[in-house]
């Protein structure tokens, strides 16, 4: 990877980290408001009376129930303000500007939403800028590691260099997907294939929020940090390694339309309705097959 690549790789991760976490103590901040005590205090007092009055119980039993029902209340409030801490606040970012979009946790106050909106407008074009740059350089050392292995051990100039581009970068992300399904399925709940659907899921940012790691919640133990740093990176690693593959996929597909032998024929389509119909796909088979058996053989 050369400097320029690496000095903007690593400005713009500071710069998308950075961003996470100013968002994540903004959304905090939004999100976690607290109770008016005096507010609900009235409203209790308020209630006691009528009830009084329309039921025609003691003050005592009427406190008791209410106290029932601010025992609820404050647990339904605690429940939902645990929701928004730090960690939380900064697993919601990350799937915001990924547009993964789990859905398990989401802006109730107007102010969060609006910031919402602002914060996703900037942050998706920062992440899609970041991970093609890390895209970028996982292409470059795939690239330079085919070059060097042809010319040191089959003592040849590489040709096809994009196509096997393409190859390596898809087999580096189903490496990825096995490791991330093994270590989802270590520390969750989960078996290795929910795992690894999981993971697929990230990587591709569908983010359908069936499946949340420790539902989103910080994790409490050093082993357990240590892990979701390492998945972490597994799925930033893996998100990135897809923006490869799209990339080298592109480039591939020009280097296949510009170097196809002039031996195909390309039929075009009111050529094709011309070939009686049983004929039609044993004629596109024929060059399909061409086609492979050429890009192949120019590969190996």
């Amino acid at each position: 990877m050369d400097r320029k690549l690496f000095r903007n790789l690593l400005l713009l991760s500071l710069t998308t980290a950075i961003y996470m976490m100013l968002g994540a103590v903004v959304f905090q901040s939004l999100e976690n408001r607290p109770s008016e005590a005096l507010v609900v205090h009235n409203l209790t007092q308020s209630l006691e009376r009528d009830l009084m009055h329309k039921y025609n119980a003691t003050k005592r039993e009427i406190e008791t129930i209410l106290e029932r029902v601010r025992a609820l209340v404050y647990q339904e409030r605690e429940a939902e303000r645990s929701y928004w801490t730090f960690y939380s606040s900064l697993y919601f970012v990350g799937s915001v500007i990924t547009t993964i979009g789990y859905g398990h946790i989401s802006p109730r106050t107007a102010a969060g939403r609006v910031f919402c909106i602002l914060f996703a407008t900037v942050g998706i074009p920062l992440n899609i800028l970041t991970l093609k740059t890390l895209g970028d350089g996982i292409n470059t050392v795939i690239s330079k590691l085919i070059v060097s292995f042809e010319r040191k051990f089959l003592n040849k100039e590489p040709n096809s260099l994009k196509i096997k581009i393409v190859v390596f970068s898809s087999l580096l992300m189903a490496v990825e997907l096995l490791i991330g399904g093994m270590m989802y399925n270590f520390t969750e709940n989960w078996d290795y294939l929910a795992s690894v659907y999981y993971c697929f899921i990230v990587f591709s940012t569908i983010g359908f929020g069936d499946l949340v790691p420790n539902q989103g919640r910080a994790p409490t133990e050093d082993f357990l940090i240590a892990m979701m740093l390492l998945r972490a990176a597994v799925l930033i690693f893996g998100l990135s390694t897809l923006s490869s593959v799209l990339t080298s996929v592109v480039s591939a597909a020009e280097e296949i339309n510009t170097t196809l032998p002039s031996s195909v024929v390309r039929t075009t389509p009111t050529e094709l309705r011309h070939i009686p119909y049983d004929q039609r796909y044993g004629h596109v088979m024929n060059i399909f097959w061409t086609c492979a058996e050429t890009r192949l053989i120019a590969i190996l």
